[in-house]
């Protein structure tokens, strides 16, 4: 989903894992956000076509949720992170934040086409399994650490869940970065005329995460394949390891 502050002309991307629900909330409750959509939108089959809380800005446009008219009068922005820590954080997630909703037939993993079964799988997984299962081996690639080439063989396969930077970032106005939120989201709303921005609290944290030192857990190879997979983004935004 998104947040649209309709007064200040405002949009906000929720992007997963960068600190989405805690801007939102400044957003909603001192700022005056509404949620865009007021509620899921989903197909026939009960699957998502646009989520309430993670949605980009094609998909508000394409399904006219919003009209490109409106959009050229807003200020749109969202947040990135550093994809190595981003990993980190979306394992514990689902290795043990979300397996509960695993009993809930209502609940948002059984509607996201394959998330549950992804949930069952990563339960008997270490991280360093799980990401050499959804990342898998690119021997020729990874030796000559091409990515383009990557592209251009159509021959990559994306792990679900875990690339989402393009679609959320594309169009938008301004991106924050999830390692320097709160000054990154003081220069948006100063952007927008608020001359005193609120400060962003601490909400829905991963809890789970037991290793707050994402490097601790890679290896040589996963580093190595998070750098082929992610090289867009660790060169846009001027990410390392």
């Amino acid at each position: 989903m998104a947040i649209i502050c309709r007064e200040h002309r405002l949009l906000f991307l929720m992007a997963p894992r960068t600190g989405c629900t805690a801007v939102g909330s400044v957003l909603m409750e001192e700022l005056g956000g509404e949620w865009l959509p007021a509620e899921d939108i989903l197909d026939k089959k009960g699957q998502f076509l646009v989520q309430k809380k993670h949605s980009t800005l094609n998909q508000l446009l394409k399904h006219k949720i919003i009209s490109q008219q409106e959009r050229s009068g807003l200020t749109t922005f969202t947040a990135v992170r550093n994809p190595f820590d981003s990993l980190v954080s979306l394992y514990f997630k689902m290795h043990r934040g979300y397996q509960g909703e695993l009993s809930d037939p209502n609940s948002w993993v059984h509607k996201v086409p394959g998330y549950a079964d992804d949930l069952r799988i990563i339960r008997e997984l270490t991280f360093d399994q799980w990401l050499n299962r959804f990342y898998p081996d690119l021997p020729f690639y990874l030796k000559n650490k091409t990515a383009n080439a990557i592209r251009r063989s159509g021959k990559l396969v994306l792990g679900r869940q875990s690339h989402v930077e393009d679609a959320f970032v594309h169009g938008v106005d301004f991106v924050m970065k999830f390692e320097n939120l709160q000054q990154d989201f003081s220069h948006v709303l100063k952007m927008a005329g608020i001359r005193n921005p609120p400060v962003i609290p601490m909400i829905n944290t991963t809890d789970a995460r037991s290793e707050k030192d994402y490097r601790a857990l890679y290896t040589p190879k996963t580093r190595r394949k998070v750098e082929v997979y992610k090289e867009g983004v660790l060169r846009e935004f001027e990410y390392e390891f």
